[in-house]
Parts: structure tokens; C-alpha cells; sequence
């Protein structure tokens, strides 16, 4: 049996839409919002005060002898803790690990069969193991889908695509990370042409999306970044819910018995 984009897509979003895909995704809004806050003012930071941007921007109006616009006004909209950047630095490297928890923990429950709350234990479980993995397993990700994307792009999609369930497998198979990719190799097998249709669906669907939003709302302003922040956290839950229903389907489908 081929694999069912509609399927995957309409359990996907009953999943998102379920009590618990609600949790998730105001629970990933609120991270995302405090991660901009932290992000932004790290950045805003980092060009002042180690980069002395102000003072070089200065030199350059200078030498030009005439009014220059300041390229990064309104880029930086959530920046409100002034703190050092060292300070900041360390913040945002940390909310950095507090956001492969909670997608760790999402990704466990939407592949669960529960749907009304998230567990504690989804986000607790084996967790130092399950970052280990995690962080080895994207570094070796990305250089084969860097080299893929070198090899004349196509070779990289497949990677891409063939690869992608490396980190279900981690985290809800807790398997290692050479089990991992193997396992993503098996469970796309024959299904990669279907899965790489499902994945740009949602190219087009965040793009569609962050779009609307920001001709409705600039992403220069706190409304405006405040509400693609929204649009995104809805999108990501989505999806995350959709590829937590595409890797459930391939392991019932690879567990199935053959028929000889």
C-alpha cells in the first residue's frame, strides 16, 4: 500500500486541533515569543557593543557627508533586555536546548496515542541520551545533505528526504544515531516521492502564510512580529503533527506482516 498524503494530512490536523495539539501550540507560541525576546535583544547587543556598529555607522555618514538610513531599524523589534551581551549570549543559547525539549516532547505525544494533555515524561524521558543523539545526528545530517545540495541539488532533496525521520527515530524509537538513519532509510523506502510532495505542500503552505501575514502586519513592528510569531508556532505544530502521523503510518505499515 502507497503511502497517503490526505490521510497523513487530515489526521495531522485532528491531531493539531485535539486538546493537547492546542497545549502544544500555545505552549511553543509563548517559547517562541520569549525566544524572540532573548534572541533579538542578543543580536541588537552583539552589533553595539562587540560589533560597534553605531560607531561605524557614524564613520560612514561621515566619509559620505550626507544622511545614511540605518538598515537595521525596525530588524530587531522584540529587543528589550538590556543586558550584556555575554548574558544574553548564554540566555539564548540555553533557550536553544529548552527548544529541542519541547519539540522532543511534542513530537512524542502527537506519535502517541494520547490527546488530551502532554505528558511530563515525553519531555523528561531518557532526555540527556536523546540531545546527544539528537545534536550528533544533525551535525552528520546536515554534511549529507550539504554534499547532496553540492552534487547537483537533486542528490541532496533525496538525502533530504530519505533521511528526515533520523530524529523520530532518536526520539521516539530511541534508537542511536547510525540505527536512526538506518531506520529512516527503510521506513521511506518507496515512499520518497510522496514524502518529498507532503514536505513541499508545507514549503508553500509557510511561505503562503508568513506572506499574509506580513503584508497584513510588518514584521518591523511588535504587533507585526508578535502575529507571524503566532502564524508560525500554528504552522509548526502542524507540521509537526503531520510528520508525527507520516512516521506512525510507515512503522504500522513496515510492522504490517507480508504476505508471501
Amino acid at each position: 500500500m502507497s503511502f497517503d498524503i490526505a490521510q497523513t494530512l487530515r489526521s495531522g490536523a485532528e491531531r493539531a486541533t485535539a486538546r493537547n495539539g492546542l497545549l502544544a501550540f500555545g505552549l511553543l507560541f509563548a517559547f517562541r515569543l520569549v525566544d524572540a525576546v532573548v534572541n533579538d535583544s542578543f543580536t541588537e547587543r552583539f552589533f553595539v557593543d562587540v560589533l560597534e556598529y553605531e560607531l561605524i555607522l557614524a564613520d560612514l555618514r561621515a566619509q559620505a557627508n550626507q544622511p545614511i538610513q540605518d538598515p537595521l531599524v525596525g530588524e530587531f523589534p522584540f529587543a528589550v533586555i538590556d543586558l550584556p551581551v555575554s548574558v544574553l549570549g548564554a540566555l539564548a543559547l540555553t533557550l536553544f536546548v529548552v527548544g529541542v525539549v519541547v519539540r522532543i516532547g511534542i513530537i512524542r505525544t502527537f506519535t502517541s496515542e494520547e490527546t488530551e494533555s502532554l505528558p511530563t515524561e515525553n519531555f523528561t524521558r531518557r532526555l540527556v541520551w536523546t540531545l546527544l543523539n539528537l545534536i550528533i545526528g544533525a551535525i552528520m545530517y546536515f554534511v549529507a545533505v550539504a554534499v547532496g545540495f553540492v552534487l547537483f541539488v537533486v542528490p541532496g532533496i533525496y538525502i533530504a528526504v530519505a533521511l528526515f525521520f533520523y530524529n523520530y527515530e532518536i526520539i521516539v524509537a530511541e534508537k542511536g544515531v547510525i540505527d536512526a538513519f538506518s531506520g529512516s532509510l527503510d521506513l521511506t523506502a518507496n515512499n520518497r516521492l510522496p514524502l518529498f510532495l507532503l514536505g513541499l505542500i508545507f514549503v508553500v503552505l509557510g511561505a503562503v502564510a508568513s506572506n499574509l501575514v506580513g503584508v497584513a502586519l510588518p514584521g518591523t513592528t511588535v504587533a507585526g512580529a508578535t502575529v507571524q510569531t503566532l502564524s508560525n508556532a500554528a504552522v509548526a505544530v502542524f507540521g509537526i503533527a503531520v510528520a508525527a502521523q507520516a512516521y506512525t503510518q510507515l512503522r504500522s505499515r513496515q510492522q504490517e506482516p507480508r504476505v508471501e
